[in-house]
């Protein structure tokens, strides 16, 4: 396919960096990097030919026109006018004189050349725009020039394809984890990644003999996700207090899919509690949230985010008394809070379908309904599920006291199965239960022992990861 080219006019020592990151944004975008090729000036080469000679050639030669004008209308040449103005004059002499787009700076102090200028270039489409927003109005101006066209085609997000991606951009130990979490043999991968890849499962397409990645093998498969989808991040902060003001663990993700629940997971664990009792001979444990319900929410997060809302990421926040997830998107049209969890609507279908594939998802929209079976088992409160503006949002709510878990859900362990002796069981009932903790000495003289028979005896109790040893220059005790 022909690329557009873009041609990028403006005072270029106003708008050195500007210039730069427009060149930059749409090279590296997902989709406008399939349909223009940017020319600026700074980049053309030192090959002899007069610079006014090279910038009018090029103007001549590009479909679409970008212009920016700020406070410095620039040196006046031969002609009594900037060279800005003269390609801009060149450029709506041609036949795309209609895909002229100009950018007014905001708030400038306007000479007399200058204001001329801009009365020229409302006579085609102009915004204003501020050093902000800049990127996001030249996007929107883009997207216009190819919906005008006829060139943008409907394709989700998931299935678009990375023009400048290769086979080199595979990290095979993610398609490994792939593997060995599906019901895929692992014959079809020895014989041939790439062929797995594009034939099995659909996320490569070749072009002209060249393998490209499509976006859904990038958050599956890639090694560098940030050089091409930025937008995919997940950041999880745990907060001491309920008002979340005060952080005390946090940690950004970008890596692909299935390593990234793995570390969501170890999150969770190091940042929630686990509460203990121990009733005759058996240990029960019970955490504070079920965290098949909370990965159920993630994984709908992933699955279901708008990745054309940028600069937004998935928020995962563990709170004192609740977890929140909040993806960037709406929901999916025909689901709404109502009906949510009754009629199946994916925004990213291929995502879905390589999620199936390890049934991490299921088929018949049956996550939301999961979740909440699970919570009302666990014996909490339903999760709330809430949109605001572009986000989506889950709120589950932890217990009031741990101890109340017990009531309604018990994993036990039997710990004469363990070899435990008596002794041991007492004692262990008495730090979990009572707090308590002991040291060789008190455990020798409660038990009427030996050393020797008392380290033993605790060091056991480390050793199956029952309780922690604590030491300091003193003394050593163990506990909770």
């Amino acid at each position: 396919m022909t690329k557009n080219k873009i041609f990028i006019s403006s005072n270029q020592l106003e708008f050195e960096q500007e210039r730069r990151e427009i060149k930059n944004f749409i090279k590296n975008d997902p989709l406008y990097s399939n349909y223009f090729d940017v020319f600026i000036f700074e980049d053309a080469p030192a090959n002899g030919i007069s610079p006014k000679k090279l910038y009018l050639d090029k103007v001549k030669d590009s479909d679409i026109f970008i212009g920016l004008i700020g406070e410095l209308y620039g040196n006046i040449n031969e002609n009594g006018i900037s060279p800005s103005e003269e390609e801009f004059n060149q450029f709506i002499k041609g036949e795309n004189r209609s895909n002229t787009y100009m950018f007014i700076l905001e708030n400038i102090k306007k000479d007399k050349n200058t204001d001329k200028f801009i009365k020229k270039a409302k006579n085609f489409t102009y915004s204003r725009f501020t050093r902000i927003n800049l990127e996001e109005k030249i996007k929107k101006s883009l997207s216009n020039f190819l919906e005008k066209n006829k060139l943008l085609i409907k394709t989700e997000f998931d299935e678009r394809i990375i023009s400048n991606s290769s086979c080199l951009d595979i990290d095979k130990n993610e398609v490994k984890l792939f593997f060995k979490k599906s019901d895929l043999s692992e014959e079809i991968l020895n014989e041939n990644t790439q062929n797995t890849l594009l034939n099995k499962l659909q996320v490569l397409e070749e072009i002209n003999d060249e393998i490209k990645l499509k976006n859904v093998a990038i958050l599956f498969f890639g090694k560098n996700i940030d050089k091409y989808l930025p937008q995919h991040e997940v950041r999880l902060t745990k907060f001491s207090d309920e008002e979340g003001t005060v952080i005390i663990d946090s940690l950004d993700l970008k890596d692909p899919i299935f390593r990234l629940l793995e570390k969501c997971q170890k999150f969770f664990i190091s940042n929630t509690k686990t509460a203990q009792e121990i009733i005759g001979f058996e240990r029960k444990d019970i955490d504070e949230y079920p965290f098949e319900a909370i990965r159920e929410a993630i994984i709908n997060a992933l699955a279901h985010r708008d990745y054309n809302i940028e600069n937004s990421p998935i928020m995962f926040s563990i709170f004192k008394n609740r977890i929140e997830i909040i993806s960037p998107g709406k929901l999916m049209p025909p689901a709404t809070l109502k009906n949510l969890g009754l009629i199946p609507a994916h925004r990213n279908k291929k995502i879905c379908e390589i999620l199936r594939e390890t049934k991490d998802m299921e088929r018949r929209a049956t996550g939301i309904r999961k979740m909440q079976k699970i919570m009302k088992e666990y014996g909490l409160k339903q999760p709330k599920f809430e949109e605001n503006g572009d986000l989506f949002k889950v709120t589950f709510y932890g217990p009031k006291e741990m101890k109340d878990l017990f009531k309604s859900r018990k994993n036990t362990t039997d710990l004469k199965e363990l070899g435990l002796n008596n002794r041991q069981i007492s004692a262990l009932t008495e730090m979990i239960n009572e707090k308590k903790f002991f040291t060789i000495g008190k455990y020798m003289k409660k038990y009427n022992l030996s050393r020797s028979a008392s380290s033993r005896d605790l060091n056991e109790l480390v050793k199956f990861k029952l309780v922690k040893e604590y030491t300091n220059k003193k003394t050593k005790k163990f506990g909770l």
